[in-house]
């Protein structure tokens, strides 16, 4: 299920964007939902697939921890945030306290893009976009497209970012639904 992608524009001003349907292809089955799987939580865009139990958690019952001095964006995200999220996790019973696995989400924040692995790794794109789910691939490269020949600039990037979910659902068939669309600027 699910296209989710994460873009911050040349002024470091994050946009995330994804579609709303929920699919389950072992039955063949969709519907298009009411709630978003895009949302804002304690400065952080985010945006998740894997499970919707995940993303309810994430948005609803995630606790940030007070960040201590001196460490950067990612060593908070490694040290303190990824914690926090399994603790939410196993304090939900979405996992047990020995899974190594929880799910992928993106996070748009202070000017760069996190992709959560399944096993709590965490990646900062260098590209300054990432994705998750199964439209990944296929937004990774209308993204880098649209980078490449100058169809992308900081005026339309919105536009951009719902034009590629639209067309990934035309040839992905657990993409689509209503396009959902954030926004945040740059905290300096």
């Amino acid at each position: 299920m699910t296209c989710i992608i994460g873009y911050v524009d040349t002024k470091g001003n994050g946009h995330i964007v994804g579609d709303s349907a929920g699919t389950d292809v072992t039955y063949h089955n969709r519907i298009d939902l009411h709630s978003a799987k895009i949302f804002e939580k304690g400065g952080m865009l985010m945006g998740y697939t894997t499970s919707f139990r995940m993303g309810q958690i994430l948005e609803h019952c995630l606790d940030f921890p007070d960040r201590t001095a001196g460490l950067t964006d990612f060593e908070y995200l490694i040290k303190q945030l990824v914690p926090a999220f399994r603790q939410a996790f196993v304090g939900e019973k979405y996992i047990q306290d020995t899974d190594k696995h929880g799910g992928n989400f993106i996070i748009v924040w202070n000017g760069a893009v996190y992709e959560i692995q399944s096993d709590f790794s965490v990646f900062n794109h260098s590209r300054g976009f990432a994705s998750c789910g199964s439209g990944s691939s296929q937004a990774q490269g209308f993204i880098e497209a649209c980078l490449g020949y100058g169809i992308m600039t900081d005026d339309n990037v919105e536009s951009v970012l719902r034009t590629a979910i639209t067309a990934i659902s035309k040839f992905n068939i657990t993409v689509s639904g209503r396009v959902d669309y954030l926004y945040s600027e740059l905290v300096s």
